[in-house]
């Protein structure tokens, strides 16, 4: 699968097609909605009135998610299992944890995207591109409920603002681990076999046959394209 930007095509609310529908049969205590043929010309709203405004952050989140592979969603979930870099935090408040990685590694995915394969630069991009989940997240620790860390059993609340605040640790973790960025500073850069494997030129049974010089050229070769 290509890395690419997830824009959802909204239909206009006022849309006046008609819509064609055959007989429908329903059921005297049918709670659920009424379902037609399939020969329909024009959309039909399933939500009275809604507007791009009444996107709930569960429609986001899940919009999100769509932007990475099986391979990478692997990846991005063993960061809350124990001894990953989230886990911590995951302890504390695991939803808030979640949907604040989320915009995370959304950021670090448009970045990437915007050919930025260096930690440095993709920091950087993350920076002047942050998603809203993360502020959200920030003022959410006020309101939502707690566990006591291990490490903090007395503020928990203080704690995950602290771990929230380490924002550019954050933006590394989820580069290297989710999106094969090898090394830091300047000398990072993205790791080729990676990149192959997530937008389909490889396998990864393949990729784990082939030496350096091999993947180099398949990089070299469809990285042009």
């Amino acid at each position: 699968m290509r890395h690419t930007n997830t824009t959802t095509d909204q239909t206009a609310l006022d849309q006046t097609a008609p819509v064609q529908t055959t007989t429908v049969q329903t059921t005297t205590d049918q709670t659920g909605p009424v379902q037609t043929d399939t020969d329909q010309t024009g959309p039909v709203q399933t939500d009275d009135d809604q507007t791009d405004d009444d996107q709930t952050d569960d429609d986001q989140f899940n919009e999100l998610l769509l932007q990475f592979d099986s391979f990478e969603l692997r990846k991005f979930d063993s960061l809350f299992s124990e001894g990953g870099k989230f886990y911590a935090m995951a302890k504390i408040q695991p939803a808030l944890t979640y949907k604040y990685a989320v915009g995370i590694a959304s950021s670090v995915n448009d970045a990437i995207i915007d050919e930025h394969y260096t930690i440095e630069a993709i920091i950087e991009f993350v920076k002047n591109n942050l998603h809203q989940f993360v502020i959200d997240a920030f003022f959410e620790i006020t309101n939502c409920s707690l566990e006591k860390s291990d490490s903090n059993t007395v503020n928990p609340r203080q704690s995950l603002q602290n771990q929230f605040a380490m924002i550019p640790s954050r933006i590394k973790a989820i580069a290297c681990d989710c999106f094969g960025i090898e090394g830091t500073g300047k000398k990072s850069g993205i790791n080729k076999l990676h990149w192959l494997i997530t937008n389909g030129y490889c396998t990864q049974e393949l990729g784990s046959k082939l030496d350096d010089k091999q993947v180099n050229k398949l990089y070299k070769m469809f990285a042009k394209n």
